[in-house]
This record gives C-alpha cells, sequence and structure tokens, in this order.
C-alpha cells in the first residue's frame, strides 16, 4: 500500500462576518505531499479526547511567502506578492481585474485576505502576484515576511473545510488533528501517532446577535427618577 505521508500543517482562521454569515466559524487548510489524497479533521477540546468532525480532500493550493509583501493601501499596483506552492503541488491562474476587484481570486496571506489580478509563473510551483486587493473584507492590512502562511481560496472550496461552533466555546483552545490517507482513498493514518495543532476561539468573525430588555413603570415618574436598572453579563454595544 502506498503511504499518504503526513498533512502539511495547516492554515486555520475565523473568516470575517462577509465569509461566514455571522456564524462561529473556523475555517481550515491543509495539503500534503504527491500521494496524499486528503485527511480527516478531528477536533479535541480537551486534548484528550477527540472527535470527527469533517473529511478533506486533496487540492488545496497551500504554500508560503518567498518575499516579503510591504504594507500597502487598497489597491496596491506598487508591490508583488511571491508565493512557493510547493508543499502542495499548487497552481494558480490569472484573472481579470474585475475578478480582483470582486475578490474571485481570494487568498489567505498570513491573516490578511488578499486577491490577485496577474499570476506569472516563475519556478515550478512558484508565482509571482500582481495588482493586489489589499485588506479584503476588512482584514488588517500589514507587512508579511517571507515563510508566512499563504493559500488560494474560495468559500465554496471543496478543499476548504469550514467548522461551525457553539458561542459558548470562545475563548477555548481546541487541538486538530489531520491523519491523511492516500490518492486511492486507503492507509489512513493512526490518529494516536499525529502531533495536534492548537487553535484559540476568539468569535471574531460572527455577529452578535441582539438581545432585548423590556421594562415597564406603572403611573408618572418624577424628574430624573430611575425608571429601571439591568446589569448586562457581559460587554454590550
Amino acid at each position: 500500500l502506498v503511504a499518504p505521508g503526513n498533512t502539511n500543517g495547516p492554515i486555520i482562521f475565523e473568516p470575517p462576518a462577509a465569509l461566514s454569515g455571522g456564524d462561529h466559524e473556523i475555517w481550515l487548510i491543509a495539503s500534503g505531499g504527491a500521494n496524499w489524497g486528503g485527511c480527516q479533521v478531528w477536533v479535541s477540546t480537551d486534548g484528550n479526547t477527540y472527535a470527527l468532525a469533517g473529511t478533506l480532500y486533496k487540492g488545496a493550493r497551500q504554500g508560503v511567502l518567498s518575499a516579503t509583501l510591504p504594507s500597502h493601501a487598497d489597491p496596491d499596483s506598487a508591490d508583488t506578492l511571491s508565493v512557493d506552492l510547493t508543499e502542495s503541488q499548487g497552481q494558480l491562474l490569472s484573472g481579470t481585474q474585475a475578478d480582483a476587484d470582486n475578490f474571485v481570486t481570494l487568498c489567505y496571506c498570513d491573516g490578511e485576505l488578499v486577491s490577485y489580478q496577474t499570476a506569472t509563473l516563475t519556478a515550478t510551483h512558484k508565482y509571482d502576484l500582481t495588482y493586489l486587493r489589499r485588506g479584503v473584507y476588512g482584514t488588517p492590512i500589514g507587512a508579511h515576511s517571507p515563510g508566512a502562511n499563504f493559500a488560494r481560496f474560495g468559500p465554496n472550496d471543496p478543499s476548504l473545510f469550514r467548522y461551525r461552533y457553539p458561542e459558548s466555546f470562545v475563548g477555548q483552545t481546541i487541538d486538530v488533528k489531520l491523519p491523511g490517507f492516500n490518492i486511492f482513498g486507503q492507509s489512513l493514518q493512526d490518529l494516536s501517532g499525529l502531533t495536534p495543532t492548537s487553535y484559540t476561539l476568539t468569535g471574531g468573525g460572527a455577529v452578535p446577535a441582539p438581545s432585548y430588555v423590556s421594562g415597564s413603570w406603572a403611573g408618572a415618574p418624577g424628574a430624573s427618577q430611575v425608571v429601571e436598572r439591568f446589569i448586562f453579563a457581559t460587554p454590550v454595544t
């Protein structure tokens, strides 16, 4: 049987509300080598007991930055985003300026979401991306160093795993294990031999649901009289 090889270190992030629909979600992007066909996603909230959350299949275009990307106002026609997708054998295609402006070529870049117009192949699995839309969907624009995480993805990409979690989990740290299987869907790795990836849930991409406080007063209150007091258990807007 063909061994799948280990799953590459995943990219885990919480998407902005415009992508999550306001729900509490984490998105996970993972890839592997030539014989890697995908992986199962196992999640633990205590570091000991794991539950199967779903499956990812080969296809993610994941890699790292191969040069520094400076901070720049949006849109960015001055800088080049240089990436190396060797770890996933990924390929990128160019789009139009309208594709970039409409975020069709959406990418994760070290916590900042960007989109691009032109992808120029510079070497095997290596690209220079130009005409960049920066800080897409309100993500913070910043400078990014070589080796920072990069991935090309879309909200409906089959190689993207979306995991919805309850609001009560905000602040908790979860552990994720990704046992791989080969390109034939066999030789699944044993969960016990894998090192977990930890992620602390922030709830940053969710839109808080409204809370309603009601009250009434019988008769006519006097001037400056307090009609009702209510103590909120958490910070509110």
